[in-house]
This record gives C-alpha cells, sequence and structure tokens, in this order.
C-alpha cells in the first residue's frame, strides 16, 4: 500500500516475479468514471472508491478461497479501507511503502502512461492515514532490497505454509476440504463463526 508514486507496481510485481506468485494492479478495478476523474486531476471521494474497494474485497475473498497466493498493489489510504479488504491478518499481510514527498512528486512527475496525476499527491498525503501494525518501508532503498524485507519480514516463499492455506479456507469458504485427503480420514467440525471445516485424521 502507499500513495501514487510510492513504487506498490513496481515492488509488487518484482516481488510476485520473485515468488512466483500471482501479482494484482489495484488500478485495473477502477470504473471508467474513476479513471476520468483521476485523469482530470480530481481526488475521488469515499463514495468513489465504495464500488471499487468492494470489487477488491471479493477479488481478495476469491484469491484466499482458491488458496492462490497472490500480491496485490493497492493505495488502501485510510484505516477503514483496510479494515474492508485484510479480512484476515492471519493470510492478509501489509507492506507500507513511503518516503520523501520530494522523491515521490519526481516519480510521478517523470511518469508516463499513467492515469493518476501527478497533482493528486498532495491530497493523496492528506488522506492517508498511516498503518500502526505493518510493514513500512523506506523507498529510498533499492527495489531488490525492499523484496527481500518483504519476504524475511513476512517469512514467505514460493510454497506459502500449509496452515495459512487452511485458515484462509476457513474463514472465507463455506466448506474446506484440503486437496489430497481420503473420505475415511475426514471429520467435519461445525462450530467455529458458523463455517464448516474438515481436518484430516491420522
Amino acid at each position: 500500500m502507499g500513495v501514487a508514486g510510492s513504487g506498490k507496481t513496481t515492488i509488487g510485481k518484482l516481488l510476485a516475479h520473485v515468488l512466483g506468485w500471482h501479482f494484482v494492479d489495484a488500478d485495473d478495478y477502477h470504473s471508467p468514471a474513476n479513471l476520468a476523474k483521476v485523469s482530470a486531476g480530481l481526488p475521488l471521494t469515499d463514495e468513489d472508491r465504495q464500488p471499487w474497494l468492494h470489487t477488491l474485497r471479493t477479488l481478495i475473498d476469491s484469491t484466499l478461497i482458491e488458496r492462490r497466493n497472490t500480491i496485490l498493489a493497492c493505495s488502501a489510504l485510510k484505516a477503514a479501507y483496510r479494515d474492508l479488504l485484510a479480512t484476515d491478518p492471519g493470510c492478509i499481510k501489509i507492506a507500507h511503502l513511503t518516503g520523501p514527498a520530494k522523491l515521490i512528486q519526481h516519480r510521478l512527475d517523470n511518469r508516463k502512461d499513467h492515469f493518476a496525476k501527478a497533482t493528486l499527491l498532495k491530497t493523496q498525503l492528506q488522506t492517508l492515514e498511516p498503518p500502526a501494525n505493518s510493514l513500512t518501508l523506506d523507498i529510498t532503498a533499492p527495489p531488490e532490497t525492499l523484496v527481500e524485507l518483504i519476504r524475511s519480514s513476512f517469512s514467505c516463499d514460493k510454497r506459502w505454509p500449509a496452515v495459512t492455506y487452511f485458515l484462509a479456507a476457513l474463514i472465507c469458504s463455506r466448506v474446506y476440504t484440503p486437496p489430497t485427503t481420503n473420505a475415511s480420514t475426514i471429520e467435519t467440525f461445525t462450530s467455529i463463526k458458523g463455517y464448516s471445516f474438515s481436518v484430516e485424521t491420522p
């Protein structure tokens, strides 16, 4: 997460490449009306963002259900936005890219073929509510360094731990069955938040 020009797409794509994970850019899910507004140099309101955020929430839920490791580049400037998107802190981790405003402005001034105008940085910085419990990264460091910091801080690799897959399915799916199981070794429980889940017994 971070304001425009903080390097979300650059770092996200590099991290996804290193890990062999799926990459998603939240900007690709904005409505034509939102894109037109931002292209005109006008900041989006909470009302403008709500359909976009709910689309991303649906995408995240589907990703967790499918157990597909994904890097999502998203501004997520306000705490309320992050609360909507990060439904399960056990599976969803936030890295906040931040740095000097002059550096970010310089990047925006020299960025080409992007719908967001450089003049929006001031309003984005005013809107930003820095997360209290997240990994905060200084974007003056090289991209490769930032990627390694994210990997080491979240202990993630090309194959996310199985327990995380299980928790993702438990929180976001009505029924979870491990991918390789024998029907005779499955017991089903239904006592956690009304969700059903299955575990393999010895």
